[in-house]
This record gives structure tokens, sequence and C-alpha cells, in this order.
């Protein structure tokens, strides 16, 4: 069982796109499936903690977007950005001083590095953040083939980079 559900996952991430893209699309894109009822843990992935800092990221698929509600959302298309609702908590540090948007990053595979574009707050607080983070699809050339796509987060609290990761089909 512990090896089937990686495969499933990879299967609704490779395999299929539950919302209609503005753009044709670009063969080969990463783009978030839907996953059945109750398997949204599959697109969560959670750091181990580190520096007194817990960093938790949900890549945002159709149902999630609109549970969110967030008008400021509309303006960030998926298929044409990658969304990912991101929880930063503690209770030592005061997450207020980091700017979230310049100390992150998109990795896929070996490709480089893609900046955010956007941090659309749902939460703030010193303690306590709740947000989405934004990337825009680097045109045809970015994010393409298969592999592994990773949210990098560098100097949060001391630590000089978390990466959450997500696989796809290789």
């Amino acid at each position: 069982m512990g090896r089937l559900l990686p495969v499933v996952f990879l299967l609704l991430v490779v395999g299929g796109c539950a919302f209609q893209r503005k753009a044709t699309p670009t063969p080969g894109l990463f783009t978030p499936a839907t996953p059945a009822e109750g398997d949204t843990a599959l697109l969560t992935r959670t750091d181990r903690a580190q520096g007194g800092v817990t960093v938790e990221a949900t890549l945002v698929t159709p149902e999630h977007l609109r549970a969110m509600g967030k008008p400021a959302l509309e303006k960030f298309p998926l298929g044409e950005y990658l969304l990912f609702h991101v929880k930063v908590d503690t209770h030592s540090v005061d997450l207020g001083r980091y700017n979230l948007v310049a100390l992150s990053a998109l990795q896929w595979d070996t490709q480089g590095r893609l900046p955010s574009t956007a941090w659309v707050p749902l939460q703030e607080s010193a303690h306590h953040r709740e947000g989405v983070l934004v990337f825009a699809y680097p045109g045809e050339k970015g994010l393409t083939g298969r592999g592994e796509l990773a949210l990098v987060i560098k100097g949060l609290a001391g630590v000089p980079e978390r990466i959450l990761r997500w696989g796809t089909a290789r």
C-alpha cells in the first residue's frame, strides 16, 4: 500500500487537468490535477520545523482555489500560474520581517529556479502567516518535461534552504 500511494499521486498530477486554461495548453507543462475526494493530503508537504518554524505548502487545485474564495486570486488563473497555499507557524520568531516572495523560488528538476511572482495574504501575524505564493509560468521553455517540482525557501529563520518536493512520473 505504501508504494501504491505515490503512483496514484503521480497519475493524478500528470494524467489530468481538471480545469480550463485561457490559453492553449503547452504540452508537457506541469499542471495540478484534482485528487479524488479526501486525497488532498497528497498535494501537501511539510518541512522539518527547522529554526523553530514550520512551513506547510499545498499545491492549489481548482477546487482548493474555489474553497479559499479569495477574490485577489482571480488575477492568477491556474494554467497560467502555479499557486501554493502556504502556512508558516512559529512560537519564537517574528515572521512579519520575512518577505516570502523574495525568499521563495520554484525549481523544476535541474532547469534552474523561477522566482515567486506574488504573495496573497490570507492571515498575517508575527507568529502565524498564511497565504498563497504565486509563480508565473516562464513561457514554453519553462517547467516542461517530467521530474520533480520543488518549492525552495531560502533564509527563513536562519535555515539556509527549505525544500518541499512534489514528484511526477519519470
